[in-house]
Order: C-alpha cells, then sequence, then structure tokens
C-alpha cells in the first residue's frame, strides 16, 4: 500500500535521485545541445500518424508505449520564461510533471550544462534520459537496470501568463502567432532529430496557456506543415480539480473540425516585444515581478 507524501518526502526523494545519479556518472551522463531555431525539414516521410490521448503522467506514457512499440520516444519538458525554473521544479516538491521530471528521471543532469534564458522559439535537446524511478503511488521504487526506460527530451519555453482575451480566454493576436511559432519550431527540431515517437503533455498548462486552444493548434499542424512526419504522437493529459484537460484534448481531436491558422502562421512577427511587456505588467500588478527575470 502505498503511503501519503508530503512536500518534506518528495524532496527526500529527488535528493535520494540525486545520489543514485552522482554514484554512477557514466551510466546517467546525457548529450545535451542548444538549438537556438529549427532548420529545413527534409523530405516528408509520409507515415500515418497514429494520435492517442491517454489519461496518464508522461513518464508513464513513455514507459507504457516505449515497451509496447521498442522504440525511443521523445517527451516535452515546458518551462517557463524563468531563469530559476529548473531549480524550482526541483525544489518545490508538488505533482506537477515537471516535478516528476527531476525526481524519477536523470534529467536534473542536464541543467548544469544549459545556459539560461532558453532560446525564444529553439530549444534544449537532451538525449538518452533514463527513467529510474516508479511512481508515487509505486512509492517512488527504483528500477533495476534491466527495467529502465531510456528516451530523449526536449525542453522549451511556453508563454509564460499571457494575456488572454476577456471572451472565451484566448490568446490576444500576438501570442496566438508567437505560440504557432514556438510549437512548430518545436515539432520541426523533433523531425530534424529524426524523433518519430512522441509523448506530448498539456503543453504551457501551468503557465495558463489555453488547453483548448492548444489542443487546437496541435490539431492544425499535425493536419499540415507536419502531416506524415510522425508514426505516433500520444498526448498524456490528465482531469484535476483545476482542469478538464483530458476531456479537452479528447473532443478536440475527436471532432472532424480542423480551425484554420495559416493566415497567423503567414504573418510577421507582431510586435512580440509588447506581448512580453503586457505578460510582465501583468505579473507585477500580483506583485510578483520581483520573483522572475523575463526572457
Amino acid at each position: 500500500m502505498s503511503k501519503t507524501y508530503t512536500n518534506n518526502n518528495r524532496a527526500d526523494i529527488f535528493e535520494e535521485t540525486l545520489k543514485h545519479l552522482r554514484d554512477d556518472e557514466d551510466t546517467y551522463r546525457l548529450k545535451v545541445s542548444r538549438i537556438n531555431e529549427s532548420r529545413k525539414m527534409p523530405e516528408n516521410s509520409g507515415y500515418n500518424t497514429d494520435i492517442q490521448i491517454v489519461s496518464m503522467s508522461i513518464l508513464d506514457a513513455v514507459i507504457k508505449f516505449s515497451n509496447a512499440d521498442d522504440e525511443y520516444y521523445s517527451f516535452v519538458y515546458t518551462a517557463t520564461a524563468s531563469n530559476k525554473q529548473f531549480s524550482s521544479d526541483c525544489k518545490q516538491n508538488g505533482i506537477t510533471d515537471e516535478e516528476e521530471f527531476c525526481r524519477r528521471t536523470s534529467i536534473s543532469n542536464c541543467f548544469k550544462l544549459i545556459e539560461l534564458p532558453l532560446p525564444e522559439y529553439g530549444a534544449i535537446y537532451c538525449e538518452d534520459v533514463a527513467i529510474i524511478r516508479d511512481s508515487e503511488k509505486n512509492d517512488y521504487m527504483f528500477y533495476d537496470e534491466e527495467s529502465q526506460c531510456f528516451c530523449n527530451c526536449i525542453i522549451v519555453s511556453p508563454i509564460y501568463m499571457p494575456k488572454l482575451t476577456s471572451i472565451k480566454s484566448m490568446f490576444t493576436e500576438p501570442d496566438l502567432v508567437m505560440t504557432l511559432k514556438k510549437i512548430s519550431h518545436m515539432l520541426s527540431i523533433l523531425v530534424n532529430n529524426e524523433q518519430t515517437h512522441l509523448v506530448l503533455g498539456s503543453y504551457g498548462y501551468k503557465c495558463d496557456n489555453p488547453p483548448e486552444q492548444i489542443a487546437n493548434i496541435f490539431k492544425y499542424l499535425l493536419s499540415t506543415e507536419f502531416k506524415g512526419r510522425f508514426v505516433r504522437i500520444v498526448f498524456a493529459v490528465t482531469n484535476d480539480q483545476h482542469s478538464d484537460n483530458y476531456d479537452i484534448y479528447t473532443r478536440v481531436f475527436n471532432s472532424e473540425k480542423v480551425i484554420d491558422y495559416s493566415s497567423y502562421m503567414e504573418e510577421d512577427e507582431i510586435d512580440i516585444n509588447m506581448s512580453r511587456q503586457l505578460n510582465k505588467d501583468k505579473l507585477m500588478s500580483r506583485g510578483k515581478a520581483r520573483d522572475r527575470k523575463f526572457i
């Protein structure tokens, strides 16, 4: 029977993970690349992409589908626009996917190699990330070497706390253009690194990016620019007391409707600095600006 975990328990778990990684540095050494912008993609492979929506954590989905497909999967780590994000993910001791990445995998080995801030439209690409521990419900048991799952990770930065429209809580036009570009570049980086099997979460949800609009953006891009580029994409999203993300993604991808964002993709960049200033002003109004440094 799983015990009840507190923030202190989770902090201890993270320290155990760090010690385990230090004790076997060679096994858990990562290859880390900073990619400042996307490149032209190779010829389309024309895959018949299988898209699945599952109600589970990102890491549990990586393990499940890696074992089922005998393939290396890539997952997405979404950081905020804060230079302190990686250390805070390790120390907040909550149950977000990013905090679980720190406790259950070797991803923290790459943090000291990353030059901040993150690329606005690029990414940090980490190869050979090891999932070394089970989930909280299974008491974070260490996997034996034969059971460890190795995968790749792309670290990207969604817009943090975007100013949303008063009607339907959607992106303003500058932030919509920016987010389309961010997600398009992220996917192109994965294509150029020959990644055909992905596990994605609810991109930007913890940064107040509207989940229904994000789901529609992914659906549009995977139906157009990135159609045929991937073998399988798994959206690992869950419902909780604050959201119904699983229901949202299921509804969006089960619908025949594809929202056309092509006009926004073709636009020149719309005063992104103005959009960033709006975000900063919003935080200042909440008394939080002193704790965050904007990219």
